[in-house]
């Protein structure tokens, strides 16, 4: 009789695709949520910072678009290293903060859609045993 050695962390679990492991690692990361781009429109008071409904996975996969208050229009998103700044008509440029669950521009916003791919549920370090 074999005994089965548990993958020690959630990416290690993931790679291996142990057959064994792989479906709760799997529900640990929520995948289904992971294939869909989230959607949300968001309508708040005045405010230079807007918050996420779930985490954003990284700056590349957020898109954002100002549809009232501040300078209405599209804006690139950078990382908290970064500057928001309102480039000129029509465009700008918004930070996402580390923790991916806020999203900070340089003029106030009372309205914007933002589009993004959501993180995962789980970190990949974390202790994977079940």
């Amino acid at each position: 009789m074999s005994t089965a050695i548990l993958p020690q962390t959630l990416e290690l679990g993931l790679s291996q695709a142990n057959p064994g492991f792989l479906a709760d690692a799997l529900r640990k990361v929520d995948l289904g949520s992971l294939f869909y781009k989230q959607v949300e429109t968001i309508t708040q008071a005045s405010s230079t910072t807007v918050a996420l409904a779930k985490a954003a996975f990284a700056p590349a996969g957020v898109c954002v678009r100002v549809t009232a208050g501040g300078s209405v229009g599209a804006y690139l998103v950078v990382d908290s290293g970064g500057i928001a700044v309102d480039v000129g008509a029509e465009i700008g440029v918004c930070k996402l903060a580390d923790d991916g669950l806020s999203l900070e521009f340089a003029s106030a916003v009372t309205e914007c859609v933002v589009t993004y791919a959501a993180a995962a549920a789980a970190p990949k370090d974390e202790a994977f045993g079940f």
